[in-house]
């Protein structure tokens, strides 16, 4: 018995366990590995924000303060999300609507109870929000006020869109074997007309000899 079956005396229940604990380990380290990965695009996303309205605000000739920038910044990410839906929309994946309902994606801004802003821009599936939040948008319009929280928060409706279910692919047809046609067989040549068939226009046969003797 070699030496490394002498030194694990593990049971086959502690050897899964083991083992077990080793695959979540790694999970572990793949899903903060992703966390963390998130984390900078995040970073670098909103630098590049920031980089990007400061730019801007140096060729409008802003004043370059906290309030200018996070003001650009802001619309910055307001024309993402916008830009977002009008490609949605030209892919056909979402089709403009009248009212809130299943299998729809909504636009608007949610204002406190005095008015005020407070997110300019909010956009979301139907299906993504709670049972309590989708009872009381559902049937909305463009334009509608929806109150949450005991009327502290309004959200605005500004758009409705449908979602539409891709298409099912098409069935292929069948395939046909492209067949190139047979050459006609030929014809075998006409057997040469017996002497005794022969042409009309041949010389009659001699008539026979008169028999010796006569």
């Amino acid at each position: 018995m070699s030496a490394n079956a002498n030194q694990d005396k593990r049971t086959a229940s502690q050897k899964i366990e083991d083992l077990e604990r080793a695959v979540m380990s790694g999970f572990q380290v793949s899903n903060n590995m992703a966390r963390d990965l998130m984390m900078i695009k995040d970073a670098l996303k909103l630098l590049g924000n920031k980089v990007d309205s400061i730019m801007k605000a140096s060729r409008e000739k802003l004043e370059l303060n906290d309030e200018n920038i996070s003001k650009l910044m802001l619309e910055n990410n307001i024309a993402e999300l916008k830009g977002k839906v009008e490609n949605l929309v030209t892919q056909g994946i979402l089709k403009a609507t009248e009212e809130v309902g299943d299998n729809t994606f909504l636009v608007g801004s949610e204002n406190d109870k005095d008015g005020k802003v407070v997110h300019p821009r909010v956009q979301f599936t139907y299906g993504s929000l709670e049972k309590d939040l989708q009872e009381k948008l559902k049937g909305a319009k463009a334009g509608q006020i929806v109150t949450f929280k005991d009327d502290k928060l309004r959200f605005v409706v500004q758009e409705v869109y449908a979602i539409i279910p891709p298409k099912a692919p098409e069935a292929p047809a069948p395939a046909v074997a492209a067949v190139a046609p047979a050459a006609p067989a030929e014809t075998p040549a006409e057997a040469a007309p017996a002497a005794s068939q022969s042409s009309s226009d041949a010389s009659p046969a001699a008539p026979a000899a008169p028999a010796a003797g006569n």
